[in-house]
């Protein structure tokens, strides 16, 4: 389904970052607050956290009535960006607009990686605050994307288009039970453009992807003043793309690639807050109705010659090869959800929480009924029987802060720190796993081609984060992150789950003179239990076991004026050679693994007027 980059609106159940497993269709839009510093779409290095840069910081918060900045980064990307708001009384009026530029770099052992994209990005938005209390807001957010090449990637898109509409009252005073009203409705259109010929050298079997997603959302929140809410939410989606086989000729389809898929969705939640002398709980339950269904289960593709045996193949007759899948397409789906939080103050500065969860994540609609024909290696197939995902999380951690802190860094009491460490285990039954057709439970096929199935597995992780003020011109800053999954019914690694990683910030910076420099040690752990074999699990973790790496960077800043601000980072200074593991957006099955950036050096710029 479409993502739009904003997350739901009003859930406490269903978390927002509740995605697809190791799996982006497309990058996500960038939230109008990053527009100015937000890293580039395609890095191939992605550390947990990223450097402190106090001058960004500081003039981004100000919200100046025009703000500018530039950046170079890694893997050859630039990027310049201006915001603006105006403010008459209650009303503001704001707009953005960031063009990035992203070409081929070099790695370390002086392999040139051909990369790229060019992507602007255009917003604006109207805010009023009549009572100073409610929000009325209009979003509108245009974000294009053209010449875009992953490396290694089957399929390059020459063109990707986003419309992303919003409107949206928040604390809409109402008189009766309820004293407060949250509205929200969004609509959002994708338009992709994709082939593997328009921007590298044109090979024999010519691939082209034309598609269409749209979603519309509509939701509310009632609020009471004890703390009881209900939210209701209703989603409409629709995903039609085919699949050209161009060297037949211009209008020659090879697949019904989503068959003019579209779900509708309802949801109701209800729930209640208690705030105690110590403690605060919160808990609700929620309900998800679906309908999905196809308009295109019996249109057949037209490859004309002897390739018509493996292509002109019509959905209906795919799922029924792979799946045995006889029924209607039109599926139904009934689900409920339910969380509980615990937070309980130890001290003033001190406090433990305890969350649980029942979480619904329903297939998506590429899930469900992909129907890309072809060869093993082309064919791709969705699976209309599919379960949804049951999530049964539970979540424990700790926040303290230690001697008045307040905040990193300048600023910051000398001796101060902040402390938060939590974790993690989450039961996932019918999980949805990308896999290889090979007649297992569910399957009939034994050609290889990626299916999808459920099984079921467990994810498990920490994380620990520690800040702490040393003195009045020097701060620490640790960063501990890890994960362990396990398909269960497999026996088998859940795929690309992403190894322990660890970065180490020691930041200088003068208390007067608005300076500072840092160095970055990050050390990710090796990664030994993968899913690399296709022949007898999924193949996903496709750059198979690893071993660790360590990279150092070292940065500075410099903000001569609170309106002007400059910061340098040497990445990767000791210009080792490493790949990350979780593979670059959009991540599919094609995509194979580059090496990071070497030694690079990146520079920024920020002003204010």
């Amino acid at each position: 389904m479409c993502q739009s980059g904003y997350g739901d609106a009003y859930s406490f159940v269903l978390p927002s970052n509740l995605k697809r497993h190791a799996a982006q269709d497309f990058p996500e839009i960038i939230p109008f607050s990053k527009v100015l510093n937000a890293p580039g779409t395609l890095t191939f290095s992605h550390p947990a956290v990223e450097p402190w840069n106090p001058a960004f910081e500081e003039i981004i918060a100000a919200r100046q009535p025009w703000s500018v900045s530039a950046q170079s980064g890694l893997a050859g990307t630039f990027m310049a960006a201006t915001r603006f708001q105006s403010v008459w009384e209650d009303l503001t009026l704001a707009g953005a607009l960031r063009h990035e530029w992203q070409h081929s770099y070099t790695t370390a052992s002086d392999e040139r990686i051909q990369t790229g994209l060019k992507r602007d990005s255009e917003y604006l938005i109207a805010r009023s605050s009549p009572d100073k209390k409610t929000l009325l807001q209009g979003v509108v957010i245009r974000d294009g994307i053209t010449d875009a090449k992953a490396p290694h990637y089957s399929l390059d898109a020459p063109s990707l288009e986003r419309l992303y509409l919003a409107l949206q009252g928040e604390a809409i005073p109402l008189d009766g039970p309820f004293n407060r009203l949250d509205l929200k409705a969004s609509w959002s259109d994708t338009e992709v453009d994709a082939d593997n010929h328009s921007l590298r050298a044109p090979i024999n079997t010519k691939i082209a992807v034309e598609g269409d997603i749209r979603a519309l959302m509509l939701a509310s929140r009632l609020t009471s003043p004890e703390g009881s809410w209900i939210a209701l939410e209703g989603r409409w989606d629709r995903y039609d793309a085919d699949r050209f086989a161009r060297e037949y000729g211009p209008n020659q389809i090879s697949a019904i690639r989503m068959p003019d898929a579209h779900a509708e969705q309802v949801a109701i939640e209800a729930g209640h807050g208690w705030h105690l002398t110590r403690a605060r709980i919160e808990a609700a339950i929620r309900a998800d109705l679906r309908q999905t269904d196809i308009e295109q289960a019996d249109i057949r593709p037209n490859v004309p010659g002897v390739a018509r045996a493996i292509y002109n193949i019509t959905p209906r007759e795919l799922y029924r090869k792979y799946y045995g899948f006889t029924g209607d397409t039109d599926q139904s789906a009934h689900e409920i959800g339910a969380r509980a939080r615990l937070e309980y103050d130890l001290a003033p500065e001190n406090m433990v929480f305890f969350d649980l969860r029942r979480t619904i994540r329903l297939p998506e609609l590429p899930e469900l009924y992909y129907a890309n024909t072809g060869t093993s290696a082309l064919a791709q197939i969705g699976n209309p029987e599919l379960e949804a995902e049951k999530h049964h999380k539970v979540e424990i951690g700790v926040k303290q802060l230690r001697h008045g802190f307040t905040r990193y860094g300048r600023g910051g009491t000398p001796g101060s720190s902040r402390v938060e460490v939590s974790g993690f285990a989450d039961h996932i039954q019918d999980f949805i796993i990308l896999d290889h057709a090979r007649g297992q439970s569910g399957t009939i096929a034994n050609d290889g081609s990626l299916i999808y199935r459920n099984a079921d597995a467990v994810l498990s992780g920490m994380t620990a984060e520690m800040h702490y003020n040393a003195l009045e011109w020097l701060a620490l800053r640790v960063h501990l992150i890890g994960q362990h999954g396990r398909d269960l019914t497999d026996r088998r690694p859940l795929y690309q789950v992403a190894p322990v990683e660890a970065n180490l910030f020691v930041d200088l910076f003068g208390s007067e003179t608005p300076w500072n420099s840092g160095v970055h040690l990050r050390w990710v752990g090796a990664k030994r239990d993968t899913d690399s074999q296709a022949a007898t699990g999924t193949g996903q973790d496709r750059n198979g076991p690893r071993g660790s790496f360590v990279t150092t960077d070292l940065y500075g800043g410099y903000q001569p004026s609170r309106n002007l601000g400059f910061s340098m980072e040497i990445a990767n200074l000791f210009n080792r050679s490493y790949q990350e593991f979780i593979a670059e957006a959009p991540q599919t099955p094609t995509t194979t693994h580059p090496e990071a950036p070497g030694r690079t050096v990146l520079l920024r710029l920020i002003a204010s007027f």
